[in-house]
């Protein structure tokens, strides 16, 4: 075999070397990502589940209240947690909406939203 030859392949064997290193760094690197990116996720859903507890442990009934009024309480609740995913909704649909005296009997016309009087029921 000639020298040129072999240094040609000293020198391809050198480049192929730096290569794996260079992906090996970028490979480790990724995986750290990831690990991260997975105990982010972690604290999110233990976050989660810690907000879901504690809202199921106030809606249970206590020693003071009957499960009638527990049962009432958790309903009023999630109505106006559904009352308040709706204004989202609507503000969504509705960019220019302005919400500042929205109710229940509020009511959108034309793209406006307008108080319910009760003069206008009769």
């Amino acid at each position: 075999m000639s020298a040129a030859v072999l240094k040609k392949a000293e020198s391809d064997k050198k480049a192929v070397e730096d290569k794996l290193a260079k992906e090996e760094v970028a490979r480790e690197k990724a995986k750290k990502r990831v690990e991260e990116a997975l105990m982010n996720k972690e604290e999110e859903l233990e976050a989660e589940k810690k907000r879901s507890a504690d809202l199921e442990a106030s809606w249970a009934p206590t020693t003071e209240e009957s499960d009638d009024i527990s049962v009432l309480k958790s309903r009023a609740e999630m109505a106006e947690a559904g009352f308040d995913r709706a204004v989202e909704q609507l503000k969504l649909l509705n960019p220019g909406l302005k919400v500042d005296n929205i109710g229940l009997s509020s009511r959108i016309v034309d793209g406006q939203l307008l108080p319910d009087s009760p003069a206008e029921d009769e």
